[in-house]
């Protein structure tokens, strides 16, 4: 489920920041943006190549937005984390000390900003509560923002556990993909099952690089 901010359109390419690559304050053409790049075998023209698509399953300039042109890349490993997540479990009175409510809070790089609910299963808590603030990598490499917003909404299935530091695997059975994480949990070990839904930001470029 998507939740639209009104009067907000998808940016394109940002002209002000990247005029070298805009005429007239548009994007230029396919061909007028290979000819500035004519090896592209270059470490100078990595950038230039990431940021127009030249390269393998690239998209074309009508169908991608620039953060589609600049994150549709091969895996790059290492890298920073794709989004973040604030997850929260609370024991419940009447649901037994092995289940629990649990909300989850998410960004990706992209700015979107995602809420869920789920049920966990594991050994209660200390106190009741088991929170947590992990990094997420997806696996099939640094996505697109469409990619992170199938990835990260709808349903998930999500099995961590830690106690400081500790780490997790969460699984979309829907739309497909999983992804690992890590970072500090609160002492717990459980299963996770949710649904979430998210808000497009609607930003012309990324909070943070790969």
């Amino acid at each position: 489920m998507q939740i639209e901010d009104e009067g907000s359109t998808k940016g394109g390419l940002d002209c002000r920041k990247f005029s070298q690559y805009c005429s007239n304050g548009k994007k230029k053409s396919d061909k007028e943006l290979q000819a500035m790049s004519p090896n592209h075998n270059s470490n100078v023209n990595n950038g230039l190549d990431l940021l127009i698509g030249l390269h393998p399953n690239s998209c074309t300039s009508n169908t991608c937005s620039y953060d589609d042109y600049y994150f549709y890349s091969s895996h790059q490993s290492p890298r920073s984390p794709d989004y973040y997540n604030f997850t929260t479990g609370f024991s419940v009175p009447g649901l037994g000390s092995f289940v629990s409510l649990s909300t989850t809070v998410s960004i990706d790089r992209f700015g979107n900003v995602y809420g869920g609910l789920g049920f966990s299963f594991g050994p209660e808590a200390p106190l009741g509560i088991s929170p947590s603030l992990v990094g997420g990598w997806i696996s099939d490499g640094p996505p697109t923002e469409k990619r992170s917003e199938q990835f990260l909404s709808g349903m998930f299935i999500n099995v961590s556990g830690g106690a400081g530091p500790g780490v997790g695997w969460n699984w979309n059975p829907i739309n497909g993909g999983h992804s690992w994480e890590g970072g500090a949990y609160w002492p717990q070990i459980s299963a996770t099952v949710g649904g979430t839904i998210y808000y497009n930001a609607h930003r012309q470029e990324p909070l943070w690089l790969p």
